[in-house]
């Protein structure tokens, strides 16, 4: 029987994947895409608050385990 927890792991990393998905997708549409200018130091369009995603992902994780155990 698989443990739990990797179940959930494996649950959120889907989701997370899936986000990951949809912003590289919809960002340019829903202004979450950073446009580089002269002063960037990428070429190309980049994806922005990644530090803030990962953030509110560990949190959920965390949060939900230790309200279901």
């Amino acid at each position: 029987m698989l443990n739990i927890n990797f179940v959930f792991y494996l649950i959120f990393l889907i989701l997370g994947g899936t986000g990951a998905w949809i912003i590289n997708k919809w960002g340019y549409f829903l202004g979450l895409l950073d446009k580089p200018n002269d002063r960037s130091s990428h070429g190309s369009p980049t994806p922005k608050g990644g530090g803030i995603r990962i953030l509110a992902a560990f949190i959920f994780v965390w949060l939900f385990e230790t309200t279901v155990f």
